[in-house]
């Protein structure tokens, strides 16, 4: 089964770079004192000072994110952490949306996702303690208690085998054992509230469900009932979910805890404070080297 994560998106970082190169290639070709801004017909900035600025800007970024891939490679061999074969670069983009959109060209993104495995792979070998952890789902879910849902999640366009899987499941039938029968393979994602997934709202854990609706043909009954309480929903539920994209058949496979699975929660705070856990350990491996500017 296939391990999806939620939320960091980086895709964006390589294209901005490419065209700051571009544009920077074009003004040192170019560039001179021609004026290019005036203001009450005074000269305040020509061509030649927009390309030393942006020269040295991009100088600026390309030198530190350099400085923190090295520093991370180190710390990485310092630690033993084996450099990561190309199965575990691709689980990455697999158990964590931010690097979804990596999958298709491993050796294209080669650096981006090694860097990423060895700041995972320190970031659990450090942990983060209870109270980071409980402030963490304060700030993003209303509730340091928060559990999260388990989901086993199946995506089709085929409404007959989506009923098909539904009605195996509501039989009592194991994933392991549909999976078998129907040849198909589930998702595992995760989420705070049910109520978000099946109303149509965003799963903020686990994979993007935006704009999820009920299948009213296959939940008809649940029509003039009360809006269930998340206190409502059990291991073993299933739902038959669809929007423009297709069906999904959702079965909540366990109820978690954050004293009871850990790992999880801490892959979540991984997977939504990407950017400052990186940060801050390139910043505390600045203070154990010599780092020389020239």
């Amino acid at each position: 089964m296939k391990k999806i994560g939620t939320i960091l998106r980086y895709i964006i970082y390589p294209l901005l770079a490419i065209s700051l190169l571009f544009n920077i290639y074009f003004l040192m070709n170019n560039s001179n004192d021609k004026s290019i801004l005036n203001i009450d017909g005074k000269k305040v900035m020509t061509e030649k000072e927009l390309f030393d600025y942006m020269s040295e800007q991009y100088k600026t970024m390309v030198v530190n994110e350099k400085v923190g891939q090295t520093l991370l490679q180190i710390e990485g061999k310092n630690r033993r952490i084996v450099e990561p074969t190309d199965e575990q670069l691709k689980g990455l983009t697999e158990d964590f949306a931010s690097f979804k959109g990596y999958a298709d060209d491993i050796d294209k993104y080669r650096d981006k996702l090694t860097e990423a495995y060895y700041i995972h792979e320190i970031f659990m070998g450090d942990g983060v303690d209870d109270s980071t952890l409980e402030t963490f789902l304060e700030e993003y879910y209303g509730n340091s208690d928060t559990k999260l849902y388990e989901l086993y999640v199946y995506e089709t366009h085929d409404h007959n085998a989506a009923v098909q899987v539904q009605e195996m499941l509501e039989s009592g039938k194991t994933i392991n054992d549909v999976e078998s029968k129907m040849g198909i393979e589930f998702i595992v994602t995760y989420t705070a509230s049910m109520e978000n997934v099946l109303s149509g709202g965003e799963d903020v854990v686990g994979e993007n469900m935006a704009n999820m609706q009920h299948n009213m043909n296959d939940m008809s009954s649940m029509a003039d009932e009360e809006p269930l309480m998340e206190n409502d929903y059990s291991i073993g539920n299933v739902y038959h979910i669809m929007d423009g994209e297709g069906m999904e058949i959702i079965q909540i496979g366990n109820i978690l805890n954050m004293n009871d699975s850990r790992d999880v929660f801490e892959n979540l705070y991984f997977s939504q404070k990407y950017t400052l856990i990186r940060n801050t350990i390139v910043n505390e491996l600045k203070g154990e080297h010599v780092i020389s500017y020239h």
